[in-house]
């Protein structure tokens, strides 16, 4: 049997490593939990970054087409519509078959601007041009008696011409 005072002294003893053992419990009932709302947060750490990088090619791709339609790209029709821009596919002028010329500059009323590549395929697409410059590119062309040319595109879908 104990004495009292070895009684107190194990009692002493024992009463930190009991605090520390039900710590370390502690911290391992509360680990997972915690590994869990790190994920998460890296989660939406990445989350937030591939948003970002998304706006940047968006800001990045509505500047090409800014820039294009300021640079007099050249309007699409279809049957008396403007139609609408399908990257890949085939572009040929309505009147004579052909395929658009290579290097050709084009765009849409929506926004939508490519570039002819080789059998008059639709290239290096960039949309998303701001509505004001469309407009301003559809009556510049307007206002230089343009007639918007006529293409054939089995993939292509039209908006109604408003020149």
């Amino acid at each position: 049997m104990l004495n009292p005072s070895d009684e107190k002294t194990l009692s002493q003893r024992l009463t930190p490593v009991a605090l520390v053992g039900l710590i370390g419990v502690i911290g391992y009932l509360e680990a997972p939990r915690q590994w869990a709302k790190y994920q998460q947060r890296q989660g939406e750490i990445s989350r937030v970054a591939d948003l970002q990088r998304s706006n940047e090619l968006l800001d990045q791709e509505r500047a090409i087409a800014n820039d294009r339609y300021g640079k007099d790209c050249l309007l699409l029709s279809e049957n008396g519509f403007f139609a609408q821009l399908v990257p890949n596919s085939q572009v040929v002028s309505g009147i004579n078959g052909q395929p658009l010329q290579p290097g050709l500059v084009v765009c849409d009323a929506i926004g939508g601007t490519a570039i002819v590549g080789e059998e008059g395929r639709l290239t290096k697409f960039a949309g998303n041009a701001a509505p004001e410059v469309v407009k301003k590119a559809i009556e510049r062309a307007s206002q230089n008696g343009a007639n918007f040319p006529e293409v054939s595109s089995p993939n292509a879908t039209t908006t109604e011409a408003e020149g």
